[in-house]
This record gives C-alpha cells, sequence and structure tokens, in this order.
C-alpha cells in the first residue's frame, strides 16, 4: 500500500548490549547472546522443542546448552544476566506479560520482504493517511473525514439477531441504526465487556474464543532531550542482581523490564523506550513524577555515564493498559488458550452475528481475528478489507 508513495526507508541500526553497573560485556559475547535471540524469530526452535508447549521452557530448555558453551564463570554469570533481557525483549515483540503463556508452535506468520522499515520521519500515523487516501478522489465532494465521528463509545449493540436495523448505543446517550455493523474492539475490551455489550449475548463458541485468546500489554516512554544524543542507536541493559536489588531497594524494580532503548532516526534529541514483562502495567499507575524519577536513575545510573548525556526535558508515555478504549496492546496465541479453547480461535472471534435470516447484521475485524497476522496493523488493515468484503459480496449477490 505504501511502497510506491516514497514514505518508507530500511532501518538499520547498531545494537548494543550494556551492563547496568561497570561490567564490560565482550562484542564476542554479546554476538553468542543476539544470536541465541534471534534464533527465536526463526522456526527452527519448533523442531528443537517441539515436545515443549512454552516459548518459556524452550528458552529455559536451549539457554542451557548456551551456557555450557561459556568459557569461565564470569561468562556464565553475563549469559545468565543476559536471560531477562532476552525473555522482556521476546515479551515486547509479542505483546504477552509470560513467556510460559507464549505457545511455541504458532500460527503466527511474517510478512515477505523488508521487515525493518520506518516511516522515514512520518511518523506512525502515515499507515492511516495512506488508507484513507484510497477513498478520496481529487474530484470527490465527499470526505471520509466528515464520516467519522470521534468520541462515540459504543456500550450496547442491540437487535442484531432480527430483519430489523441493528441499534448502537453510544455512552453519550446517542443511538445510531445500521442494516450492519462492522466491530473491531480489542480482545481486552472484549474480554471484559461482552456481557454488556451485546443484546442478545453472544453465542457460547464466541465467548469461549474471547476468553481463550491470549491479551498482554506493553508500555512506551519516549524521553525528548535539549540536545543531540551522540553515539547512541539501539541499546538493551543487563541487570546484574546486586543491580536489581539496587533499584528495588530505590522503588524502581519496573526500570529491569526495559527490552530495549533507541534513538529516533528523524530525531537525534528524542530516544524510545520499551518495557514488557510480569510487572509492566504497574507503570502505567505511576505519577509522572515517579516515571521522570525513574528514567532519571537510569540516566544518571547507567546511561549517562556511557554516553555523555544529560536529563531529558520532555517526556510522554503510553496507556493502553489503562486506556478503556484497549485495555492492553495486542493478541497472541496463549498456552492457556489453547489447553482449553484449541487451535482457529482467531477464526471463531472474527466470525459474524447472523439474524434469523442467516444475513451477517455484525461482523467482527481488528487484528485478533486475523489467522495468522494477529498482533500486527498489517493484520488489522487486512480483517477490515475482509469483512467490507464480506458485505460486498452480500449485495452483489443479491
Amino acid at each position: 500500500m505504501a511502497k510506491d508513495l516514497d514514505v518508507l526507508r530500511p532501518w538499520a541500526v547498531k545494537f548494543e548490549l550494556i551492563s547496568a553497573g561497570d561490567a564490560v560485556i565482550e562484542q564476542e559475547l554479546q554476538t553468542r547472546v543476539l544470536q541465541f535471540f534471534d534464533w527465536f524469530d526463526e522456526d527452527e526452535n519448533e523442531d528443537q522443542c517441539r515436545n515443549l508447549t512454552s516459548i518459556g521452557d524452550c528458552i529455559d530448555l536451549e539457554y542451557m546448552e548456551l551456557l555450557q558453551e561459556a568459557r569461565n564463570d564470569e561468562e556464565i554469570k553475563t549469559l545468565e544476566e543476559c536471560k531477562l533481557w532476552i525473555i522482556n525483549d521476546i515479551l515486547d515483540d509479542i505483546g504477552s506479560n509470560d513467556v510460559y503463556d507464549l505457545l511455541i508452535n504458532t500460527d503466527y506468520k511474517d510478512c515477505e520482504g523488508e521487515l525493518f522499515l520506518s516511516w522515514d520521519g512520518f511518523g506512525y500515523e502515515t499507515i492511516l493517511d495512506v488508507i484513507m487516501q484510497e477513498f478520496l478522489s481529487d474530484n470527490s465532494e465527499v470526505s471520509i473525514f466528515d464520516k467519522i465521528l470521534l468520541e462515540k463509545a459504543a456500550i450496547r449493540i442491540a437487535n442484531w439477531n432480527t430483519e430489523d436495523k441493528v441499534d448502537v448505543t453510544c455512552q453519550d446517550g446517542s443511538v445510531y441504526a445500521a442494516d450492519h455493523v462492522i466491530f473491531t474492539p480489542s480482545v481486552g475490551v472484549l474480554k471484559s465487556e461482552h456481557a454488556t455489550l451485546f443484546d442478545p449475548g453472544l453465542s457460547e463458541e464466541k465467548i469461549h474464543a474471547i476468553q481463550n485468546i491470549g491479551y498482554g500489554s506493553t508500555a512506551k516512554i519516549v524521553l525528548h532531550f535539549p540536545e543531540q544524543i551522540e553515539n547512541f542507536e539501539y541499546v538493551a541493559i543487563i541487570w546484574s542482581p546486586e543491580e536489581l536489588s539496587a533499584a528495588k531497594e530505590a522503588n524502581k524494580t519496573w526500570l529491569s523490564n526495559l527490552a530495549g532503548i533507541w534513538r529516533m532516526e528523524s530525531d537525534h534529541r528524542v530516544l524510545v523506550s520499551w518495557y514488557a514483562g510480569e510487572n509492566v502495567n504497574d507503570i502505567e499507575y505511576l505519577n509522572d513524577q515517579e516515571v521522570f524519577e525513574g528514567q532519571k536513575y537510569l540516566i544518571e545510573k547507567i546511561l549517562g555515564p556511557k554516553f555523555g548525556m544529560g536529563l531529558p526535558d520532555q517526556f510522554i508515555r503510553s496507556s493502553w493498559y489503562s486506556n478503556p478504549h484497549f485495555k492492553g496492546t495486542s493478541s497472541y496465541e496463549s498456552v492457556t488458550g489453547y489447553k482449553y479453547g484449541g487451535r482457529n480461535l482467531p477464526e471463531k472471534l472474527g466470525l459474524p452475528l447472523l439474524n434469523d435470516r442467516g444475513v451477517p447484521k455484525i461482523l467482527f475485524a481488528g487484528e485478533a481475528t486475523h489467522p495468522y497476522y494477529f498482533s500486527t496493523v498489517h493484520g488489522a488493515i487486512e480483517t477490515g478489507y475482509r469483512e467490507a468484503d464480506r458485505l460486498i459480496d452480500l449485495y452483489n449477490f443479491k
């Protein structure tokens, strides 16, 4: 969709593992750790860990082999400390909070082509511009922007099982009548609100899919500095037990959830950091001063001495978990969900609700309904087209 619009460019950065303390992680050891991490981005792990259920179990098994290759006790210590970062980065990439709940034999597929691209300084909202421009032309007198109503949170969708129009009630009291509704909620919203959202309620099969699809969250903190940050591209921090204990004593244990921090290509005064893991949701309930003090600790104790940076003058952060319209970030294939729900949960979630004449009245789209591109923006886009095509085919058939 975007390849011919001159808004993309390859994103290649130097990756560096650094110690939270004074230790130096030798380049050869860094290479071994990164090779181990890259191995989990490939399909080989399914064969070597085929008797296991979770990615966490596979990491434990294969990491023992990496430790056995260590040449001395110091390397063993460093490799053991690197394991926390590997887990954080995998959790950040997938959007789960528990590495032992990540199903290893996943149906997820990577796209073909170059996977490391940036928006060339334009920002991720570019994809919205790309999508919406497809519906506009120079001769059009109607703008899609005129058809978008904001601050209209849907709280009830009723009458979908009859031949009458579907009633969508919004939080502000307004009601809209529709022949069909394409609904694109997050799994987090469905998990917490499906019982009150739909009238009549959902089928057992649909509820089963909602309950058993995995859904987690990550946190993102963006720091702006008054001066450009030099000699910094992409950094991961490795914590020793002693440094973890010091962070805990300072009430900043959450810093150990850091998956990675990198400098923006388009503005070298900006660093972007991602956090993931078991306690990552707690970050959103810290006040701004607590978040700033955490970043100050990170910079003064770790990043500043190594890269010569001062403190940021501004920061912003995500709130996906506490946002009532998201309640997390993205779906994943859950070990628990697989045990109780089986396969093909995204397809089951994506099945439309039919009225008493078999006509689809509520159609489900969103990343969690894609059979193999779940957790991605391109997966979400494809499901939107899928449901639009479903309605087009319905009326063409008529």
